[in-house]
């Protein structure tokens, strides 16, 4: 989620070497974070779709709902994922 929001992005990590933007890593097994990558997905996008409330988007085994209040993703093999809102994030 790239709308506004309340609250930022930590610092980059030291041993971040590639592009640290407020994505969310749910590679197993560790729970849900901040990710470091090269060639981040989306950058250059010319256009990101408006998603609606209540939609659902599956991705191997990431499930994401978009919510009144923002987005919910989580991986449905291990139970990780994350909460993004406008007022805050967490991760489990």
């Amino acid at each position: 989620m790239h709308a506004s929001t309340a609250w930022k992005v930590p610092p980059k990590p030291k041993d971040c070497n590639d592009d640290w933007l407020g994505g969310v890593d749910l590679n197993q097994p560790r729970p849900a974070h901040f990710g470091c990558w090269s060639g981040a997905p989306g950058l250059g996008a010319q256009s990101i779709p408006t998603l609606r409330v209540g939609r659902v988007v599956i991705n191997g085994n990431v499930r994401c709902t978009i919510r009144s209040d923002g987005v919910q993703c989580d991986d449905t093999s291990d139970g990780h994922g994350f909460v993004y809102t406008r007022s805050s994030y967490r991760f489990f």
